[in-house]
């Protein structure tokens, strides 16, 4: 199972003092954590943070969740995995901006509110061949660059917007 290799302080709850304290006693992974007992986590950590945290490296979380009127984060992706020149790609990052701008007029409309930054995320696959980086070469050869967006520039109605940005 997927938690029980990560390090404790993964775990909602488990702040640096907690994890302090866990690793005085030799437990750094959840792993580890699960062999304390409720009452050992409870003595150490305070009623509240122990029965929380004996729960939680269990998988079972009984916390409500709320549900987003909104999205946080909109995006679009294409792999480009069958481009092979510039004016392809080219074409391909106009269809991306053009449904990314159809979707922030649509959120305008719905709660009237328009992004602020913009996050481009590039994927070098040949960088990761010539690591040998076949199966994790995917996030690891991953580069962000994000910038704040100028007002108006996802404004719905702004004369020729499309144009302007996608050239």
């Amino acid at each position: 199972d997927f938690l029980a290799a990560l390090r404790v302080r993964k775990i909602p709850g488990c702040g640096f003092s907690s994890a302090r304290k866990l690793q005085a006693e030799g437990v750094e992974y959840v792993s580890q954590l699960r062999e304390l007992s409720q009452k050992k986590l409870i003595s150490l950590l305070g009623e509240l943070i122990g029965s929380r945290l004996y729960l939680l490296c269990r998988g079972q979380d009984n916390s409500i969740v709320k549900p987003r009127e909104k999205e946080k984060t909109m995006s679009e992706e294409d792999s480009f995995l069958v481009s092979d020149n510039v004016v392809d790609v080219e074409f391909r990052i106009s269809q991306l901006l053009k449904d990314l701008f159809e979707r922030t007029d649509a959120r305008f409309e719905r709660h009237g509110d328009l992004p602020s930054l913009l996050r481009l995320t590039v994927r070098d696959r040949v960088a990761a061949r010539k690591k040998g980086d076949q199966k994790n070469g995917y996030f690891s050869s991953r580069s962000s660059k994000q910038t704040p967006i100028p007002m108006g520039v996802f404004h719905p109605g702004e004369p020729k917007r499309d144009e302007k940005i996608i050239g």
